[in-house]
């Protein structure tokens, strides 16, 4: 990687002496954490309990398959897939982990010309996969049980207990500055991540950043079964365009291949399997737990490709709305709603900035003011 403020951001570790606002950011990162994950009880479940069933494994059946080919294991074996119920996460890595890989995600398809990353800026591209769920952090929420507390990304205090469904917002609301990101959860010290970025990387625009933030989750609803994949298409627009709306941006070609890589790149990003050893010298944070690669076991290795290019043909052929004919298409109440409650946010940013009591004020008034609206936003889901 020739760019270094791109390789610093991407690096897993830089040197003690250290300590920028971005450095502060990443070692923070490493402490949210998403894995083990109970998929039976919903919650992140007890990493000493998690060990004892990969010692269990290791002590029955490494001989038969050893533990980094489970995950892709096809064995019918009923006791080795129970292991492998237990073990194998659909997002092995901490939020510095899964942002990382999302963001090397980025660099390999550019190296390799994959055409998920034509006509992109890579800078741009890789910054707003890092950032993509920055929002999944800096709040200080935490869990305990069994002795254990941990910084819990999975939460139901997240989001203002809106729900994970409510997350991208808050992910689009941090970088559009509009709330800062806590670095030490007892002094309160925190950093705002619409500066950080606007220094350390002038060159991007930061709507465009967190736009894809915004619609990240959007691109993985087209393999969901049920529906038609016309409709689906539909859907993605009417989304995107209001979501454009909510950043005051003009929607564009460009700007949904943003959208779609950074939301491919989320996928992908489950594990590091794909990124070793390392992609331009830069070396993937270890998988600390065993992950399942959702890029694969979803198929979206296979269809990514398609959707986009329908995604892309649809918007060509009937303009920015999506819908035939050009014709204006009346958007449901669930994007209406998730516009105003960002757009709200997104225009109290300019008053919050002129003073730091007004942005603390600021974001008080707006986030208790919008959380009836996000709620109605999910349930309409």
């Amino acid at each position: 990687m020739n760019n270094p403020k791109i390789s610093k951001l991407l690096a897993t570790t830089n040197s003690d002496d250290d300590t920028s606002n971005l450095e502060e950011i990443k070692s923070v990162m490493k402490t949210y954490i998403a894995s083990p994950w109970d998929a039976i009880n919903k919650k992140i479940y007890n990493g000493n309990l998690y060990n004892k069933y990969r010692k269990e494994y290791n002590d029955k059946f490494a001989s038969k398959i050893n533990e980094s080919d489970l995950c892709s294991s096809k064995d019918p074996d009923s006791e080795i897939n129970r292991y492998k119920g237990l073990l194998c996460k659909s997002h092995s890595g901490n939020l510095f982990e899964h942002s990382q890989w999302a963001a090397l995600h980025i660099l390999k398809w550019h190296i390799e010309h994959d055409d998920v990353m034509a006509d992109l800026n890579l800078e741009t591209t890789l910054i707003a996969a890092f950032f993509h769920d920055i929002g999944k952090g800096g709040d200080c929420i935490k869990t305990t049980e069994n002795g254990e507390t941990w910084l819990d990304i999975y939460s139901k205090e997240k989001y203002n207990g809106e729900g994970e469904a409510s997350h991208p917002i808050h992910c689009s609301n941090m970088i559009l500055g509009n709330k800062d990101f806590i670095i030490d959860c007892e002094t309160k010290h925190e950093i705002n991540i619409k500066e950080l970025i606007e220094k350390e990387y002038p060159e991007v625009k930061i709507k465009e950043i967190a736009l894809a933030a915004l619609m990240h989750w959007e691109f993985g609803k087209l393999n969901i079964p049920g529906g038609t994949a016309d409709d689906k298409v539909k859907t993605y627009l009417t989304i995107f365009n209001e979501s454009c709306k909510t950043i005051e941006i003009e929607p564009s070609e460009q700007l949904l291949k943003l959208c779609i890589a950074v939301a491919c790149a989320d996928i992908a990003a489950g594990t590091n399997k794909r990124l070793l050893p390392n992609v331009g010298g830069i070396t993937p944070a270890d998988e600390v737990w065993l992950g399942i690669d959702p890029f694969v076991s979803y198929g979206m290795d296979k269809k990514y490709l398609v959707y986009r290019k329908s995604i892309l043909d649809a918007f060509a052929s009937n303009g920015i709305m999506g819908t035939s004919g050009g014709a204006k298409h009346r958007s449901p109440s669930l994007h209406s709603t998730r516009h105003n409650a960002v757009v709200r946010r997104t225009r109290s940013a300019r008053s919050r900035r002129r003073s730091r009591r007004g942005r603390r004020i600021g974001v008080k008034r707006i986030t208790r003011g919008n959380n009836r609206i996000n709620k109605r936003t999910i349930s309409s889901r």
